[in-house]
C-alpha cells in the first residue's frame, strides 16, 4: 500500500469515530429511530471506520518486521524537542515506534467504535 492509499485509510478510520460521537446525545434522548437515516448512516460510518482501522492494524503488522526508523544524532534531538516545548521529543518517539503505534492506536481506536456498530445494527430495521 503506498503512502497515500494509507494516509486516507488513517483519515477514515481517525474521523469516523469521531462524526459517530457526534450522534452521542441524540443516542442518549433516544430521538434515532429504527429504520431512519440517521441510523442507517450511524452504521454505515461505523462500519467504514472499523474497516478502515482494521487496514492500519494490519499495515502495523506489516511494517513491525521491515521498519528501521530513522537514527536522530542526539545534538538533533534536544534541539527538536527544545523547540516544541517538550511535544517535539514525543512525535520522535511515535516515529521511532511507527508500526507499533499504528496497531496498537488504531487497535484501540476501532475498539471504540464497537458501540456505534450495535446500535446502529439495533436500529437498522
Amino acid at each position: 500500500m503506498n503512502g497515500s492509499t494509507a494516509a486516507w485509510f488513517a483519515l477514515i478510520g481517525f474521523l469516523s469515530l469521531i462524526v459517530c460521537g457526534a450522534f452521542d446525545p441524540e443516542m442518549e434522548k433516544g430521538s434515532i429511530k429504527k429504520g431512519s437515516i440517521k441510523a442507517k448512516a450511524l452504521l454505515l460510518i461505523s462500519i467504514i471506520g472499523a474497516f478502515s482501522c482494521l487496514i492500519m492494524v494490519l499495515q502495523g503488522f506489516h511494517l513491525w518486521g521491515t521498519y528501521e526508523p530513522p537514527i536522530f544524532d542526539s545534538n538533533e534531538i534536544s534541539n527538536i524537542s527544545s523547540k516544541a516545548r517538550g511535544r517535539g521529543g514525543i512525535i520522535l518517539l511515535i516515529i521511532r515506534i511507527f508500526p507499533q503505534f499504528l496497531v496498537f492506536g488504531f487497535g484501540f481506536w476501532g475498539w471504540q467504535l464497537k458501540p456505534y456498530i450495535r446500535l446502529g445494527l439495533s436500529l437498522w430495521k
